[in-house]
C-alpha cells in the first residue's frame, strides 16, 4: 500500500551553504568530508544519517563490504558484532584485518581499519553471540543488520526489531549466491522528480530563443518531492513455505533460483547449527540434496526448480558476489535510514552463476 503526498522544491534549496549545513546540525569538518554525498541526496538525508544508530553482525567477507559502506557514508555511531576469529581459511575472503590478525576475534581486527576510514564515526566492537542479547540490546540501534547468520536468529532477531519498530535487514552469501532481506515495517519515505511544466512558456508571446532559455531554467529549477509509505513483510512470512502455496508453474519460474538455494541453505544451518564447508564437501553436499527434497516436498513444488548441480555452486564465499551483495546491503542501509528514494521490497536475489541480480517481493499477508 502507498501514500503519496506532493510538495515543490527548487534547485536553489540544493546549493546550501556550508553556514546554512552546520545550522542544520553539521559541522564544517563534516561539510567538507560528506560534500558529495549532501549534493546527492541532500541536507537533510546527511542530517539524518549523522543520527543513526547501526549495528552489523556478521564480518565474513559480506559483513567486511558492508561496514566499509556504511563507516564511509557517516552515520553517528556503528556497532560490528561477532563472536568467531580469523582463521587462515576465512582470511583471504577479508580485507578489513591486518595480515597478522590470524587468532583474533574479527570484530576486534577489522575496528582498527574502520576507525582510520572515518574517525568521526562512533565506533564500538562487540566479541559476543548476538543470539545471547536480551531484547532490551537492539533498542540501542535505529537499524540492524544480520549477515551470514543461522535462520533461527535472524528469525528471532527479526521479531525483537518489528515488535519494537527497529528496522531489519539480513543477507548472506552461499558461494555463488546472494541475497538480502529488509523488513522496515511501515516506512516513510520521498522520491524526487523534475516537473517539467513549459506548457504556459510555449505559448507565450516571446521570442524563440527566450522561450527557448526559459523552458530550460523551468525544467532545471523545479522538482517534485513525492511522500510515500510501504509497510513490509517479516522474515517469517517471507521464508514460511506457504509464502509460495498457490503460485503457478509461470510464477514459480519467475523466483530467482537464489531463493530456493537460500531456502535449502538456511534449513541446512538450522539442521547443522553451520553453513557447508569446503572440508566437508562430499557430506554436505548429500545433506544438501535431501534437505532440498524435504522442503520441496512440503513446499508442494517439484525439484527440477533447484537441480541437483546447485550444490557445486554454493559453499564457501565469492568476494565479487559478497562485493555485489554487500553494496546493495549497504545502499538500502542508507535508504531506511535518510527516508530517501523507495527501498527493495523486500528480497535482492543474485545469482552469480547466470550473473544476474533481480529485487522481488515474497512472503505471505500477515
Amino acid at each position: 500500500m502507498h501514500e503519496e503526498k506532493k510538495c515543490l522544491q527548487t534547485a536553489e534549496d540544493d546549493n546550501v551553504s556550508k553556514l546554512g549545513v552546520t545550522e542544520q546540525g553539521l559541522t564544517e569538518e563534516e561539510v567538507a568530508v560528506y560534500d558529495r554525498q549532501i549534493r546527492l541526496w541532500g541536507v537533510e538525508s546527511q542530517r539524518r544519517l549523522r543520527k543513526s544508530r547501526i549495528l552489523i553482525c556478521g564480518l565474513s567477507g559480506l559483513g567486511n563490504e558492508v561496514s566499509k559502506n556504511i563507516i564511509l557514508a557517516g552515520v553517528q555511531h556503528l556497532t560490528v558484532m561477532d563472536n568467531t576469529e580469523v582463521t587462515k581459511e576465512n582470511r583471504r575472503e577479508l580485507f578489513l584485518p591486518s595480515k597478522n590478525s590470524i587468532g583474533q576475534n574479527k570484530a576486534d581486527a577489522v575496528y582498527p581499519r574502520l576507525h582510520e576510514m572515518n574517525p568521526m564515526v562512533d565506533l564500538h566492537a562487540y566479541n559476543e553471540d548476538i543470539s545471547s542479547k536480551p531484547e532490551s540490546f537492539f533498542e540501542n540501534f535505529d537499524v540492524v543488520c544480520l549477515l551470514d547468520q543461522r535462520k533461527d536468529v535472524q528469525l528471532k532477531v527479526n521479531e525483537i526489531c518489528h515488535k519494537k519498530n527497529i528496522k531489519f535487514l539480513s543477507g548472506c552469501v552461499f558461494g555463488h549466491y546472494g541475497y538480502m532481506f529488509s523488513d522496515l515495517g511501515k516506512h516513510h519515505f520521498v522520491e524526487e522528480k523534475v516537473r517539467v511544466d513549459t506548457g504556459s512558456v510555449k505559448k507565450s508571446n516571446e521570442p524563440a530563443a527566450k522561450r527557448q532559455k526559459l523552458e530550460s531554467r523551468a525544467d532545471e529549477d523545479v522538482h517534485e518531492m513525492v511522500h510515500k509509505a510501504i509497510e513490509f513483510k517479516n522474515f517469517q512470512s517471507a521464508v514460511s513455505p506457504k509464502a509460495i502455496h498457490g503460485l503457478s508453474l509461470k510464477q514459480l519460474k519467475s523466483i530467482s533460483k537464489t531463493y530456493f538455494v537460500m531456502q535449502v541453505m538456511l534449513e541446512f544451518s538450522m539442521a547443522k547449527g553451520r553453513f557447508p564447508r569446503v572440508e566437508h564437501k562430499g557430506k554436505d553436499w548429500k545433506d544438501l540434496l535431501d534437505i532440498r527434497d524435504s522442503i520441496f516436498e512440503e513446499m508442494q513444488i517439484d525439484n527440477d526448480m533447484l537441480p541437483d548441480e546447485f550444490v557445486s555452486h554454493c559453499i564457501g564465499e565469492v568476494t565479487a558476489v559478497s562485493c555485489i551483495v554487500g553494496g546493495i546491503l549497504a545502499q538500502e542501509i542508507i535508504k531506511a535510514v535518510s527516508g530517501r528514494d523507495s527501498p527493495h521490497n523486500n528480497f535482492f536475489f543474485y545469482d552469480g552463476v547466470d550473473s544476474t541480480g533481480l529485487v522481488d517481493n515474497i512472503g505471505t499477508d500477515w
